[in-house]
């Protein structure tokens, strides 16, 4: 009896012996696939991975978005969990609860990188701030120009980028539809776009005794446009102007026409001075935080902590 009881308990504990190996392995190759993910493309690059669902939650605070394995491009079954909420982005990457409660997960905090964007008043100019907020301002241009790269966006977004002598004029010719005429250089250039999800304009100088000059004549107040400007140069607002997101002017100054009212829902920034007449400002931090996405440095993720069990 005994010699069968030494037996069954020898098997009995390779048995566990051999479950536990199997579980430490499979955990070992669940964190590596979790290293994966969140390494292969950076910690910017897993940004750009899961922008829709950023965007998204950016646009919902307090809800949580779900990116499925296959968007995440796991073969065991990674789970990205993304939500916003009082100025935090995070991002969860974790595996299916039925898998056991000891499978590895990792927390991405996003951090604000430069929170002259969503904290103080709409308009940010360097005679309203104080040395250490002027340090902060000088950080937004430095990460400018180069917004982003047009394959880098969700349609339909509308993305303009243009260097050079620039001489821009966009005009509203229906409800959400606006055109632009452009000349660079010399040479002319036309864009028309419809209902766009987000606007992206960026004229910069090629040189610096370059001119840029940027006109909007889209009396837009009813239905306003989601966008990002960045002139390095001068813009000039013609008509009623709804912006639900932000302007960054660079070297050059804001000139509002008689009879015109620049209604700024999200952010002014310029590195001069603002003459604050004919603009209604309101602080609407969620459009920035939905335009700003594609602003360089605007969220940066920062790994908080990997819990394992």
């Amino acid at each position: 009896m005994m010699t069968f009881y030494c037996l069954y308990m020898i098997t009995y504990q390779n048995h566990l012996a051999s479950a536990l190996e199997q579980r430490i392995a499979d955990r070992l190759t669940a964190e590596n696939e979790l290293y994966k993910i969140l390494y292969s493309s950076g910690e910017g690059g897993l940004i750009f991975n899961l922008k829709d669902a950023i965007y998204k939650a950016l646009s919902n605070q307090g809800k949580k978005w779900t990116v499925t394995p296959e968007e995440l491009g796991s073969e065991s079954g990674i789970i990205g969990d993304i939500s916003y909420n009082q100025g935090q982005l995070k991002v969860d990457l974790h595996y299916p609860v039925n898998l056991g409660d000891d499978m590895p997960s990792i927390e991405i905090v996003g951090e604000l990188y430069n929170p002259i964007f969503l904290e103080g008043d709409p308009i940010v100019t360097p005679d309203s701030l104080d040395s250490e907020e002027l340090q902060l301002l000088d950080l937004v241009y430095e990460n400018l120009p180069g917004i982003v790269e047009e394959e880098n966006l969700l349609i339909p977004n509308v993305v303009v980028l243009e260097q050079g002598n620039i001489d821009a004029f966009i005009k509203r010719t229906g409800y959400g539809v606006y055109k632009t005429e452009i000349l660079v250089d010399g040479f002319s250039k036309y864009y028309s776009f419809s209902q766009p999800q987000i606007t992206i304009f960026q004229m910069s100088k090629k040189n610096s005794d370059d001119i840029v000059e940027l006109r909007l004549d889209l009396n837009n107040y009813a239905s306003g446009i989601k966008a990002i400007f960045y002139v390095e140069g001068d813009v000039i607002i013609e008509s009623d102007f709804k912006l639900n997101g932000i302007l960054i002017i660079e070297g050059g100054s804001l000139t509002i026409k008689e009879g015109a009212t620049f209604y700024l829902n999200g952010k002014l920034i310029s590195d001069g001075p603002i003459n604050n007449d004919n603009i209604v400002d309101v602080i609407a931090n969620p459009n920035v935080a939905q335009v700003g996405i594609h602003l360089p440095g605007f969220y940066k993720p920062v790994i908080q902590y990997i819990k394992v069990y």
